[in-house]
């Protein structure tokens, strides 16, 4: 009686591959945008702007952290908000499935500068990484 309660618990819990806790699919972006990318680096321009990336496969998605020239300005941890994340020169905002980032112009001093966004859903990761250059 006892193993057939033990096999009965393992049948109700055990799970598939499809249910196993990170096996999500991989989030998967359209560039709205139109940046070129080189070597998996987006390449923004000295004058800045205003982007916008597409989740074409989860329908909304949270800022974990950005990282400015390497310096990680702001985590999750830190943050109240995981949707609107503000450095010193960039912001990054997740609206309805959407990644709007803003860039500030390259000053005179900078030639450039790198920046990372860090985005999950769920058990979904993915990392922009972008550059910004005097061309």
């Amino acid at each position: 009686m006892m193993l057939m309660l033990a096999v009965a618990s393992m049948l109700l819990i055990s799970c598939d591959k499809e249910t196993i806790d990170g096996n999500w699919p991989r989030m998967q972006w359209d560039n709205q945008s139109g940046l070129e990318m080189i070597d998996n680096v987006y390449q923004i321009p000295a004058s800045g702007g205003t982007y916008k990336m597409v989740c074409k496969n989860y329908g909304t998605f949270w800022i974990n952290g950005i990282k400015e020239d390497n310096i990680e300005l702001i985590t999750s941890l830190e943050a109240d908000n995981f949707m609107d994340i503000k450095g010193s020169w960039s912001r990054a905002q997740s609206v309805k499935g959407e990644l709007i980032l803003t860039i500030d112009p390259l000053d005179e001093a900078t030639e450039s500068r790198r920046l990372e966004v860090f985005l999950e859903s769920g058990d979904a990761f993915y990392t922009f990484h972008f550059l910004q250059k005097r061309l």
